[in-house]
């Protein structure tokens, strides 16, 4: 019985320590990626967030696992729209896809749902939704 109750205060200890060192991870991770999102925004200078953007004009999207579920839409190399999501919808632009849900129109806006997935395999990850589009645009 003694060897027991010495026992669960070390495991616990290690369990503690694990969960210690998972989240010092994450948050390394989380700032590797915000400074991964600064410099796809360097020289960029933010507007008046935007409820819809047209999907046509979106050459590109990248994802930013910062702990905020970051989204770029990239327009031109003057403008891209940064989308700060709630979910998730990682791995976008490196080896996913973003499937997205639009209804009734060529925009996609504020409130509506996109899903990750990886067209190779053929299943989707996480689902996220839009929040607000702020484009961020270069000097002429």
């Amino acid at each position: 019985m003694r060897k027991t109750m010495f026992i669960f205060p070390l495991a616990s200890l290690l369990l503690c320590s694990g969960v210690s060192a998972s989240s010092a991870s994450r948050e390394a991770r989380y700032a590797s990626e915000e400074a991964r999102l600064q410099k796809a925004l360097a020289g960029l200078t933010p507007g008046k967030p935007q409820d819809c953007i047209r999907l046509r004009d979106a050459n590109g999207t990248q994802s930013f696992e910062n702990g905020k579920g970051t989204l770029i839409f990239r327009v031109s190399r003057k403008l891209v729209y940064r989308n700060d999501t709630r979910g998730t919808c990682s791995g976008i632009g490196r080896d996913r896809a973003l499937i997205t849900r639009i209804f009734g129109g060529t925009q996609l806006c504020r409130g509506d749902i996109a899903e990750s997935a990886d067209l190779v395999a053929g299943f989707t990850g996480g689902s996220c939704a839009m929040g607000d589009f702020v484009p961020y645009t270069a000097g002429s």
